[in-house]
């Protein structure tokens, strides 16, 4: 009978055998796993709606920039059954800091993918930093999906003096008082400079920052207090007409160790052998590698220790009324302090699995302080994939074979329940690990003289003869530009960090040999502890699905001389190639609809009212109100210690890395024409054509031979019109930044123009939406700069099969 059963449930869930040594159940067991398979299902309905598995992934072309480059990037929705609500793309910049919003933009998207460019001015100070994406549909007045990026921000500029911010007494740290932190100014010939000007601004918990302003005394110093509630200090130091910036975070008070224990499936039992996960961390959240010592009541055991990454796993079968701790051998200072590990249930139900990360089959072991029955509940919280009555007994633990069959790639979980659907225990477990979406990333040569052409080719491989297409993001960036403590990749991103967070620092999170998997195997013990999921899946009620769901709108109000009108007004909407009549309705209020706000990039949006009547349009922008509050709730992720002292070489990027230090030019709000002999490269609108002959080129903006663009002339397959002056200037034409298309990325071609300056570029190729085919090659080209040394080649993106990931890379050397 239970064959059948299995064999019933083989094609109602997607194939899952579940193979048992037991005897055989009566019906009355069927019938109980057959209707707890049923609630399980409703529950897991109601679950999805409540917690909808919709993710955004952004593909950043690096992580490492400086001021006057571009940031080039590629959105991708993922596991959204409805692309079609998300057409509008925010992306802001947030200081880690301060957590102020330095800069913010909206980008059109289209079936679930945008992409677009930012441009990074000099004026945006050094240090690290967040890139915060959503989309406008909102859940509960959140954003249903959100991703972020961290980055570093640097300068190419050598700095004209030098400065360094420290915490002077770094030797002790006393709880209670207040820290000095010291203002350090020096001349490039180490003479102190006095009378330098010091902004500073001292940042804690709350939302209230304190500032000041001060100058350096005749030994070019300046000590600051910190008060005891402020976690961050920020300073700017101003000398003539050069600037600096530099910050330090407050060493926390608590040096202590965080360990902390995982028993396999959530609970120890006594007499039952379970495997038991552990971590440790210092104060920061870095992971510390140790070696301890188990104590059962106060006995010395077994040895047991964390890797590199701050995990490990041991086997622990633990003994009625015993206290079992652990004492680190490594650390002299905590020789004394013992971590003292969970006690054990007198009665309860262990499982065991000892390889989590695993292809097609599952095996797990059951171990019970009693005889009866359980249910083997298979899932993944957005669907449900079988539900098996197993019996248990004290004799001897159950062996239970799973073959997961079309269970999809990624994280599962098995989770063990009474008749009643009331959990023993959960695992979390890593299906179909060496599964990959094969393609291939390949250049025509390994090494390539500077200003050399590279051509690449990018194949995607079928395992099943049929032919299918994916589309991707192509980068080719300086190698050194990508941190690997802030690199983050489509792949990883999926399967791994959407759902268990951040993870141990890791160049590879889904690699196939034994280090790699043996990573995923604590990981998986560790990072996938669930104990609540369960029973909030169990709680969720029909009501809990009743999400309030909406979609940000641009709304904009008509007043005049600052009352409501009485009738409806119309009023002129200018884009960059067109115009529109816009009504309000009574009382001066309208919505707009998100195509009418669509233009192209750096264009602002005019609108024309006539302001010398009185009239006065006000537009409401709800993407910078909720940029404000996620980024001042966000949490940046801490990837190293932190150090006591900042100096202003430290945030100068090295060597030849200098993307562009030949062509930087300070970003102000009017540009001042006298740096190339009062030449005008733009016109009154900043329009400007590059030496390729591409209109607002965005990777040639203040080149030395930029000019004026012609009217009635084409570029980029667009004839200019003209901008008819600054608008800006006028009080009748209110300008406003949309939501943008994306500009193409405009790559150097030496075979057309060769200039003889330098060309410092760090992203030398980035293209979204290459097609990539198993039928043929896809044939990409591009220039080498006149940077030297290694370069790496980006490619991800999505395909009808899930997402692809890969990488390749080039060597640049001088003829």
């Amino acid at each position: 009978m239970l064959q059948s059963y299995i064999q019933k449930k083989l094609l109602l869930h997607l194939a899952i055998l579940v193979c048992l040594i037991i005897g055989k159940p009566g019906v009355t067991i069927a019938q109980s796993a057959n209707v707890l398979s049923n609630t399980i299902q409703r529950k897991l309905s109601l679950y999805q709606q409540k917690h909808p598995a919709s993710l955004l992934f952004v593909h950043f072309d690096k992580t490492l920039y400086s001021g006057n480059e571009n940031v080039w990037f590629t959105a991708y929705l993922l596991n959204c059954n409805t692309p079609q609500l998300h057409h509008t793309l925010s992306i802001s910049l947030i200081n880690d800091t301060d957590h102020a919003v330095v800069m913010e933009e909206r980008f059109l998207m289209r079936e679930g993918i945008g992409f677009g460019n930012l441009f990074l001015p000099d004026s945006v100070p050094q240090g690290n930093y967040t890139f915060m994406v959503y989309t406008n549909r909102m859940v509960n007045q959140k954003p249903e999906v959100f991703f972020t990026q961290p980055v570093t921000i640097k300068t190419t500029a050598q700095p004209d003096f030098k400065a360094i911010l420290s915490l002077k007494d770094t030797s002790s740290i006393i709880t209670g008082i207040s820290r000095d932190v010291l203002v350090n100014v020096n001349g490039t010939d180490y003479l102190p400079i006095a009378n330098a000007t010091i902004n500073y601004s001292l940042i804690g918990n709350d939302t209230l920052i304190t500032r000041g302003k001060a100058k350096t005394d005749k030994a070019g110093q300046y000590t600051i207090k910190v008060p005891v509630d402020k976690r961050a200090v920020k300073v700017q130091i101003k000398n003539k007409l050069s600037s600096q910036y530099l910050h330090i975070i407050i060493p926390q008070v608590n040096k202590h160790l965080k360990v902390r224990f995982y028993p396999e499936g959530g609970s120890l039992v006594n007499n039952l052998l379970s495997q038991v996960g552990w971590e440790i961390k210092n104060s920061e959240g870095q992971p510390i590698r140790a070696t301890g010592v188990i104590y059962c009541n106060n006995k010395p055991g077994d040895t047991i220790e964390t890797d590199s990454y701050g995990m490990g796993r041991f086997l622990l079968r633990p003994v009625a009324n015993a206290i079992y701790k652990i004492k680190l051998l490594n650390y002299p200072a905590l020789s004394d302090t013992a971590y003292q590990l969970p006690k054990s249930l007198p009665q309860g139900l262990v499982m065991n699995m000892f390889k989590a990360v695993v292809n097609d089959t599952l095996n797990l072991q059951l171990s019970s302080s009693y005889n009866g029955i359980v249910y083997l509940h298979i899932h993944d919280y957005q669907q449900h994939f079988s539900t098996v009555p197993v019996q248990v007994n004290v004799a001897y633990p159950r062996k239970v074979k799973v073959a997961l069959g079309q269970i999809p790639k990624g994280l599962a979980e098995v989770t063990l329940t009474d008749s009643f659907g009331r959990p023993y225990a959960e695992r979390i477990f890593f299906a179909h690990h060496d599964l990959r979406e094969l393609f291939s990333v390949k250049s025509n040569k390994e090494t390539y003289n500077t200003r050399e052409k590279v051509r690449l080719n990018l194949r995607l491989f079928t395992q099943n003869g049929l032919s299918k297409v994916g589309y991707v993001s192509v980068a080719c960036v300086q190698d050194n530009r990508l941190e690997l403590k802030k690199s983050n990749n489509i792949e990883s991103y999926l399967y791994l960090k959407s759902a268990l967070g951040s993870l141990p620092l890791k160049e590879n999170y889904l690699g196939l040999n034994t280090d790699d998997k043996e990573y995923l195997e604590c990981v998986m013990l560790v990072k996938g502890w669930r104990k609540y999921s369960w029973t909030d899946l169990l709680k969720t009620k029909l009501t809990d699905t009743a999400t309030n769901q909406t979609s940000l709108t641009f709304t904009g109000r008509v007043s005049k001389l600052g009352k409501a009108l009485k009738k409806p007004m119309n009023f002129m909407l200018l884009r960059d190639s067109s115009s529109m009549i816009l009504t309000t309705n009574t009382e001066g209020d309208l919505s707009f609809r998100n195509e009418d706000l669509i233009n192209s990039q750096d264009k602002p949006l005019r609108f024309m009212i006539n302001a010398n009547d009185g009239y006065r349009l006000r537009i409401n922008n709800p993407y910078s109100k909720l940029n404000q509050q996620l980024g001042y709730a966000l949490k940046s992720q801490n990837f190293e210690l932190q150090p006591t002292s900042q100096s202003s070489e430290n945030v100068v990027i090295k060597g030849l890395e200098k993307a562009i230090q030949l062509k930087a030019v300070k970003v102000t709000s009017t540009k001042d024409n006298s740096l190339y002999g009062g030449r005008l490269y733009f016109n009154s609108c900043n329009d400007y054509v590059c030496r390729y002959n591409v209109f607002n080129c965005p990777n040639h903006r203040f080149e030395f031979d930029n000019r004026p663009p012609t009217i009635g002339a084409s570029y980029n397959g667009r004839v200019y019109l003209g901008c008819g002056g600054k608008p800006e200037d006028d009080s009748n034409v209110k300008t406003f930044a949309g939501i943008y298309e994306s500009k193409q990325f405009y790559g150097s071609d030496y075979a057309v123009v060769n200039p003889s300056q330098p060309e410092y570029i760090s992203t030398i190729f980035w293209q979204h939406l290459v097609a990539i085919t198993s039928v043929k090659d896809s044939e990409l080209s591009f220039y080498t700069s006149d940077i030297t040394g290694k370069f790496r080649i980006v490619v991800q993106g999505i395909t009808p099969n899930g997402v692809v990931y890969n990488e390749s890379f080039i060597n640049v050397k001088k003829p």
